[in-house]
């Protein structure tokens, strides 16, 4: 009669099928009666779909928490950013073409631009960022991009263009840029040597669920390049937030991780073919619309003469935004709270023509303001401006509903522009 010695506990991975599967392992020897082992005994359990789950569980963890951050920053940031483009565009206003102060003053301007694009692809990852989807021919967006590339790119890098059937999609016109500028950078940084980049645009119908989509009608944007490929061992990595194969400071990892966050924020999905060394594309999907003929647009003047309410808690935000204001012809009030300017509202006698209202702010957000604040005046248009939405705060779609919004770092012709879109649809 055989018995059984001490048993022995372990994970172990093994090869079974072609697929590498984990178990949960308790293996004890069998003993003769004289104690000698006669044969190994092994209870396994397979633990592979749980692990599977438990790293996607971790993974999503990690994203919400890196997201969390990013949005912080990047809220931070837009508010500076806010404070040295406007005080630039105001100053810039003032000074005639031939200043020699003026280009000094452009570059400030330009390296200001090219942080607020890196806090938008912060945002952009986070998924925090303020959109407005519009139907967009997504010939037309390559054309445009196709035309700012003849001054970016290296000599040795040629482009081709390859349009299909036009095709609308449901998009923001801000994030399709920076979707496409992220794959255009990710593929001529692959081509250091140079090559050929292939920007291509297709129309495919779908008669069966494909890469997580659902059957219908779908436009294809393509982003190949004939660069050094991807290795195995990182594919599975390449949409990893801040992976990055460059040297330390050449690179932020961000990209790609933007680019696929962008295509699944507007219903689509995103397919890698890549070789060791024969080249890469990208394949971006997304579900086309049909449209209507827009309506001929209207030219309104940016001047005016009513009273804004500014609410901003950051004083240098605030400053910009009076000042644009002002020099549109507008009388201003300030707060510097929610609470503020519900009392300054309670206590005001003259006219009030519209609000203009960050959206998060310390104790009374935006929102909460301007609903206590149209409990006194009914029915008072309102301007959020932000560069940040905190889904607790408020929604998108109650931003959207008939409300104006600007965005963080915003212009002071921007400003005028959209406060002028408000006051003139009240009006209307």
């Amino acid at each position: 009669m055989l018995s059984s010695g001490q048993p022995v506990e372990l994970e172990e991975t093994l090869e079974l099928d072609q697929e590498w599967k984990t178990f949960h392992s308790v293996k004890f020897p069998l003993l003769s009666a004289g104690g000698e082992i006669q044969a190994l005994a092994a209870i396994s359990t397979d633990l592979t779909s749980s692990k599977r789950l438990e790293k996607q569980f971790w993974q999503a963890q990690k994203m919400d928490a890196i997201g969390r951050l990013a949005g912080g920053v990047a809220h931070d940031f837009n508010n500076q950013l806010t404070i040295i483009l406007g005080n630039c565009d105001l100053v810039l206003y003032s000074l005639e073409d031939g200043n020699p102060d003026r280009e000094l003053l452009m570059e400030v301007y330009r390296a200001g631009e090219r942080t607020a694009r890196l806090t938008r692809q912060l945002l952009a990852f986070s998924r925090l960022s303020v959109t407005t989807p519009i139907p967009l021919d997504l010939n037309n967006l390559v054309k445009d991009t196709a035309r700012m590339l003849d001054g970016q790119l290296k000599d040795s890098v040629e482009y081709r263009l390859e349009l299909g059937d036009g095709a609308q999609v449901l998009a923001d016109a801000n994030q399709l840029e920076q979707l496409l500028m992220n794959l255009v950078t990710n593929a001529c940084d692959a081509m250091p040597g140079g090559g050929l980049l292939t920007l291509k645009t297709s129309t495919r119908l779908l008669e069966a669920p494909f890469a997580g989509l659902s059957p219908g009608s779908f436009a294809v944007l393509t982003v190949a390049d004939t660069g050094v490929g991807i290795r195995p061992e990182i594919r599975d990595r390449i949409f990893d937030p801040f992976f990055t194969t460059k040297e330390l400071g050449q690179g932020t990892g961000l990209g790609l991780a933007v680019a696929h966050g962008i295509v699944e924020q507007l219903g689509g999905a995103i397919q890698v073919e890549a070789g060791d060394a024969a080249g890469t594309a990208f394949h971006c999907w997304f579900p086309t619309v049909e449209v209507s003929a827009p309506a001929p647009k209207r030219e309104t003047s940016l001047t005016g003469s009513e009273t804004i309410l500014v609410i901003e808690d950051e004083a240098g935000v605030r400053k910009v935004a009076r000042l644009a204001l002002e020099s549109k012809g507008y009388l201003v009030l300030e707060a510097s709270s929610g609470a503020e300017a519900v009392r300054l509202v309670k206590d005001y006698r003259g006219p009030l023509h519209c609000i203009l209202s960050d959206v998060v702010m310390p104790g009374m957000s935006g929102p909460q303001a301007v609903e206590a604040i149209r409990g006194q005046r009914p029915d008072l248009p309102v301007v959020f401006m932000s560069g940040y939405l905190d889904e607790s705060v408020t929604s998108r779609e109650e931003l959207a509903a008939g409300r104006g919004f600007v965005q963080k770092p915003f212009s002071p012709l921007s400003l005028a522009k959209t406060i002028r879109h408000v006051l003139d649809q009240t009006e209307g």
